[in-house]
């Protein structure tokens, strides 16, 4: 549930934030995260990101074409999480995390 993005539903009542939007509040939860929740929300986004350094190797520049954001602004993304997981800082996860981040952008 902590994973989950707010803001990320289309409904009449709750219509869909923008991709910066919702990546804003992501990142603003991390502040009150437990540890639990950082390492969960960590090992997501290393999923991803290690998905994207692997289609980047395969598909190459073309793959940022993929998202609804430039690449500037997922780098921004990535690098905003790194820096807000500080409670989680000391783990292998962070440092793998922090590695694909430098080797993706």
């Amino acid at each position: 549930d902590f994973c989950t993005e707010p803001g990320n539903t289309k409904d009449a009542k709750d219509p869909k934030n923008t991709w910066k939007a919702r990546k804003v509040k992501s990142i603003e939860k991390l502040e009150t995260a437990t540890k639990n929740q950082a390492l969960v929300f960590l090992a997501d986004k290393l999923s991803n990101i290690i998905a994207i350094k692997e289609d980047q190797i395969f598909i190459g520049s073309e793959i940022w074409e993929r998202f609804n954001a430039p690449k500037e602004e997922i780098e921004w993304y990535y690098k905003s999480i790194l820096a807000g997981l500080g409670i989680v800082n000391d783990t292998r996860m962070h440092r793998l995390f922090s590695i694909a981040i430098k080797d993706v952008f």
